[in-house]
């Protein structure tokens, strides 16, 4: 009898760990509460309110210097609100596709980012832009095989991609130190260009979703609103894809030059200098961008 009762009250707690496990199995990690995505949606309602605020003084604004086109590109407040929905339910697309549209645009707003295009926007007040007589530009005439021009990218991220593509046109003497470039493409671009994909790659599967782009977007109240579809969000996909792969190649040379003097051309020109050689990562860098 004693043993009979031992082997039921052994089944009894078997069974119950049994239950307990495949209710553990029903448990959705990713479950998001209604109460979350209703305020997700709400910060979302109020990123867009922000967008196009933001997207119409740009439309309309007449910027004569790069600090005033820098200032309006401060999409600090419509990003703040997307981050703050996807945090409440990161199933939102719309929270997703803000957050790797504003994420991204966000670059513009970095200080060392600033310092450096404030420097080229110096430097062309007294240079003429990408014709310096006398040099080749710091990549060398055929870009030691990187894209000069946009035309060479083909790339749908034009505004994005001019700075790096001016910096490689100017003259030798005047433009600061490659590296300094590239360490901005390592800690910066690289990093927001992941964390966009990211959140793109999340909509991927929803066939049928759409971010309108409002009249108020697009500057013009009077204008039709814009569907941006899966179509549309592939291409930036493909674009953000084709500019990483860019950016690791840029990263995976050394350009700096011991000094800008003429004795320092001719000492990075020799064959046994470092110049234009793959850094120590090089390869790996340029794996990075095959891939």
């Amino acid at each position: 009898m004693k043993y009979n009762k031992i082997l039921m009250m052994t089944v009894a707690i078997m069974g119950i760990a049994v239950f307990s496990m495949l209710g553990c199995e029903d448990v959705d990690p990713d479950a998001v509460s209604s109460e979350d995505s209703t305020a997700a949606i709400l910060a979302v309602n109020t990123a867009n309110a922000a967008l196009e605020d933001l997207m119409s003084d740009m439309v309309n604004a007449e910027p004569g210097e790069a600090q005033e086109m820098m200032d309006l590109l401060d999409f600090g407040v419509p990003y703040g609100y997307y981050v703050n929905a996807h945090e409440l339910d990161h199933r939102n697309n719309d929270a997703n596709f803000g957050l790797a549209l504003t994420g991204f645009v966000m670059l513009s707003q970095d200080p060392d980012l600033q310092d450096m295009i404030l420097s080229w926007e110096s430097y062309f007040d007294v240079n003429e832009p990408f014709l310096v007589e006398g040099s080749q530009g710091t990549m060398g005439k055929h870009g030691f095989g990187l894209p000069l021009s946009l035309d060479g990218m083909r790339l749908p991220l034009a505004p994005f991609i001019e700075a790096p593509m001016a910096m490689a046109k100017m003259s030798i003497d005047d433009v600061p130190q490659f590296s300094q470039f590239q360490g901005l493409v390592d800690s910066l671009f690289l990093p927001v260009i992941e964390s966009s994909l990211e959140a793109l790659d999340a909509i991927d599967d929803s066939t049928d979703y759409v971010f309108i782009v409002s009249p108020a977007m697009q500057g013009e109240p009077e204008s039709d609103p814009i569907e941006i579809d899966l179509t549309e969000i592939f291409a930036l996909e493909m674009g953000l894809y084709g500019l990483k792969s860019v950016l690791n190649t840029v990263v995976a040379y050394n350009f700096d030059f011991v000094s800008f003097d003429s004795v320092g051309i001719v000492t990075e020109l020799a064959q046994d200098s470092d110049f234009a050689t793959l850094k120590s990562n090089g390869g790996e860098r340029l794996a990075l961008a095959y891939a």
